[in-house]
């Protein structure tokens, strides 16, 4: 029970302690309001074609079950 404790301990640090130090590098940017616009932009384009990718999954999704359902009557 206690190698248990001892690991789960060791991996949860090992996954918070990377998060520290890749947020002493944003945060000062932030407050300091710098703003990298050509990042900002890919940012967005990404989630964009993320959502674009995501809905004609689901429609394509939706027709071949129409499809399979109409030739089943």
């Amino acid at each position: 029970m206690l190698t248990a404790f001892i690991h789960g301990f060791i991996l949860a640090l090992g996954l918070i302690l990377p998060l520290g130090a890749q947020n002493v590098f944003v945060f000062p940017q932030g407050t300091i309001g710098q703003i990298d616009r050509k990042r900002t932009l890919m940012t967005r384009i990404n989630q964009l074609s993320a959502l674009i990718l995501r809905a004609s999954d689901r429609k394509i999704h939706l027709v071949k079950e129409r499809a399979s359902v109409a030739f089943f009557l």
